[in-house]
């Protein structure tokens, strides 16, 4: 079983399974939402993905957590997240408004949210996700930058968003 995590206080099991679909019945993964609470609990669980959209207080167990993640997906526009990835052997992927970011929000609109893949992306299965603009959905009663996060995760173990 494949474990992530998601480092949030902005959101829940409902939300996070209105965005996270997984149709391939041979790679469940199961969401595990670490916060200051339960960091430590966590610290010898071998995550494969983690989603960082908050800083910890206990940012020692979160860099232990973080030393055995395969993929780290964390919001750049965030920018006490980074001092976590020091000295991390991961796929760190950013996401944000900034144009440095792996995948940059180019537009926010009623409906939609045009995201920009400006480097590629390597995918689970070991495929590479090049350089495009992709369009998400916006979903009522979510934060867009935890909806964000999600699709990048599903763009990482699925072949569409």
């Amino acid at each position: 079983m494949t474990f992530v995590g998601i480092v949030s206080d902005r959101i829940n099991n409902k939300q996070a399974s209105r965005i996270l679909i997984n149709e391939d019945e041979n790679n469940k993964y199961i969401l595990i939402f670490i916060n200051n609470k339960n960091v430590s609990n966590y610290r010898n669980v071998k995550f494969e993905t983690i989603l960082i959209d908050k800083i910890l207080e206990d940012s020692i167990d979160l860099q232990k957590i973080l030393n055995n993640t395969e993929y780290i997906i964390v919001n750049s526009d965030i920018k006490e997240n980074f001092g976590v990835l020091n000295d991390i052997k991961a796929n760190v992927i950013t996401y944000g408004f900034t144009e440095k970011s792996t995948v940059s929000i180019s537009s926010v609109e009623d409906e939609n949210i045009m995201l920009s893949i400006q480097r590629g992306i390597k995918r689970k299965d070991g495929i590479e996700i090049e350089k495009q603009e992709i369009s998400i959905k916006k979903l009522a009663g979510i934060n867009m930058y935890i909806a964000i996060g999600l699709s990048i995760i599903n763009l990482i173990y699925s072949q569409t968003i």
